[in-house]
């Protein structure tokens, strides 16, 4: 049995693993960008979802959505408000798996079975704080959050300028979403009077 303690980033056998780690990185950053363009639609606000105050923890989210949904849109909420939440409650679990290879310790590489694993930094009830992964299991985290289905199709049909909804959808009026045009962005002067001069 080949194992390795604490290897190094640069162990050409740990090349895979390093790859499908990027790869969820970048998927679970692209979901953190669709629920941002999801709460931007919800409001009719640019940039609502990029606020400091509306980074909720992932735990907080589903119930949160909800609460801004009804606030923003209308008692009843939308037709897929139901689907909302449930993706973004499915998705705690894979964003605890990101936390865990992000932030915890890849300490032992199974060579043989081809496996890493990561110790948590945090003592969690009733959870090893060993977790043994393989290439598969990392990219799975990746592709976890609803595989961005439920987000990603929601903000498509309500993407800035866009129509609601396709011409002849029962759920939408095919009207643009109001107060969804792009804004231009003006750069901060270091001067008062911001004359530029």
């Amino acid at each position: 049995m080949t194992t390795h303690y604490f290897p190094d980033a640069d162990e050409p056998a740990l090349q895979t693993f390093t790859r499908a780690f990027v790869r969820m990185m970048f998927a679970h950053a692209a979901f953190e960008h669709r629920v941002s363009d999801l709460m931007n639609v919800i409001t009719g606000v640019v940039g609502f979802g990029e606020r400091p105050d509306a980074r909720w923890p992932v735990d907080k989210r589903p119930k949160l959505m909800k609460k801004l949904i009804n606030e923003y849109r209308h008692p009843d909420g939308l037709p897929e408000t139901a689907d909302i939440v449930d993706c973004l409650k499915r998705s705690i679990s894979f964003f605890r798996e990101r936390n865990l290879l992000a932030h915890g310790s890849w300490w032992e590489f199974d060579v043989d079975a081809d496996t890493i694993t990561v110790r948590s930094g945090v003592e969690w009830p009733e959870e090893d704080q060993h977790r043994t992964f393989t290439v598969a299991e990392i990219q799975d985290t990746g592709h976890g959050p609803c595989g961005g289905y439920q987000v990603r199709e929601f903000c498509m049909s309500y993407v800035p300028g866009a129509p609601i909804a396709s011409p002849g959808d029962s759920h939408g009026s095919g009207e643009p979403f109001p107060g969804r045009e792009r804004q231009p962005r003006h750069r901060k002067s270091e001067n008062p009077d911001n004359s530029g001069s």
